[in-house]
């Protein structure tokens, strides 16, 4: 009887893996691909949803990109921990598309994983490559904050930390603190705001 694991392992490992890697990537954790552009960690994540009692199961895949002094400065102007490896932003791959979409793809032991690979690596070509690209460094992730890319603030307000941080690294204090002195909706509150700018100028 075919192991549904032993499926998901040949679409990673054999379809998407082969074309990944000769781009540059690396397989990690069995399910992840990272490359590393300047100091960008650049990373696609899949993720298998299972069903429960059966062989069986949906392909999720999450486009990720990781700066890591941008998230130690994230953490230090929240006072909070720094989190290892886990990514500036990642977002489901069919969000970004211009109609933003969950997807999630259909695996089962009679799955063509050929016929897979292609159909998700022709969504990686068109949709992860240029959200890499557009993001790849401190500036285009400013860029992209100031712009409200949707694909950066799916999470709510609490993009502004980061925001913040970006013009950290970037040596703009002010517009630093200005972030952070304009936040309105959803914002912290005044005590971790205000040790937030003061950590900004120490």
């Amino acid at each position: 009887m075919i192991n549904i694991n032993d499926v998901l392992s040949k679409f990673i490992v054999e379809g998407l893996g082969i074309i990944l890697q000769q781009e540059g990537f690396d397989i990690k954790r069995k399910s992840m691909f990272i490359r590393k552009v300047g100091k960008c960690k650049q990373e696609l994540n899949v993720l298998f949803r299972e069903i429960n009692g059966q062989e069986a199961g949906y392909i999720q895949v999450f486009v990720a990109f990781r700066f890591d002094e941008l998230e130690r400065l994230t953490a230090e102007l929240k006072g909070g921990k720094l989190r290892k490896d886990w990514p500036t932003v990642s977002i489901n791959i069919g969000n970004l598309k211009k109609e933003r979409e969950f997807i999630e793809w259909p695996l089962n032991e009679k799955t063509d994983v050929n016929s897979l690979s292609t159909q998700i690596l022709g969504y990686i070509n068109e949709y992860a490559y240029p959200f890499w690209q557009q993001f790849s460094s401190i500036q285009g992730i400013i860029k992209g904050y100031k712009d409200q890319d949707s694909s950066l603030i799916l999470n709510g307000n609490s993009y502004r930390w980061k925001m913040a941080a970006a013009y950290w690294v970037d040596g703009e204090i002010e517009n630093a603190r200005q972030v952070l002195e304009k936040w309105e909706q959803g914002k912290p509150s005044e005590e971790i705001l205000n040790q937030a700018l003061k950590r900004l100028t120490q």
